[in-house]
């Protein structure tokens, strides 16, 4: 699935759930609203048309900054709020974000904290945001390498030590991003017993948009 994160409902009857598309919300990567929505009818519309019935929503990946700064307004869409760890993510903003979601009344998804330098170094941020209820998001570009040796070594360290939640394809773009996660997926049959990739794949996710679609 893509990233998980921020959603709103969507569909007109009952049908099978689907995928969340994934914009980012940043300043580094604008997007603007009216543009994605209008984008998110277009593919329901083409769907339809193909006779296919999925549950779209949009949703987007948040940078750490943004987290800390926007308006509530802007982040309050559902139970979840997936936030991106970026390279140079000090931290202390970890923290912030952490607080800003308590504020908020929401629980934070941490975006492929492998990434993060702070995050290497001090493993240990990352059990505290869990002890706070955060969950932790690798991305399949990260176990396969694309991220240079840091981020593999850290992504996997999150997995084989039971830190990471969720496994995610971090597409964002209309290019496939299935490469990746089958790659990833083949590698952790090889080091993981199949229930924690069940746990990341399908169940972790599966309870993200179920909950999210019950706020």
């Amino acid at each position: 699935m893509p990233d998980a994160g921020l959603a709103g409902a969507g569909g007109e009857r009952p049908a099978a759930r689907g995928p969340r598309g994934g914009p980012h919300f940043s300043r580094k990567f604008p997007t603007a609203h009216d543009e994605a929505l209008g984008r998110l009818s277009e593919l329901r519309a083409a769907l339809r048309s193909r006779g296919l019935s999925l549950l779209l929503d949009l949703a987007a990946e948040v940078a750490s900054s943004m987290a800390v700064e926007a308006p509530a307004p802007a982040l309050l869409a559902r139970r979840y709020l997936l936030v991106e760890l970026e390279r140079d993510t000090p931290a202390g903003v970890v923290r912030l974000i952490l607080d800003r979601a308590q504020e908020l009344g929401t629980q934070v998804v941490l975006a492929h904290p492998e990434r993060c330098r702070a995050v290497r170094d001090h493993l240990r941020l990352i059990d505290g945001a869990r002890e706070r209820g955060a969950l932790i998001q690798v991305v399949a570009p990260s176990l396969v390498g694309r991220w240079g040796k840091g981020a593999s070594v850290a992504a996997w360290q999150l997995v084989q030590t039971g830190r990471a939640d969720l496994l995610a394809s971090d597409s964002h773009r209309g290019r496939p991003g299935s490469q990746n996660l089958s790659a990833s997926v083949a590698q952790l049959a090889r080091h993981v017993p199949p229930w924690r990739i069940v746990e990341m794949t399908i169940t972790g996710p599966s309870k993200l948009v179920r909950n999210s679609a019950a706020r």
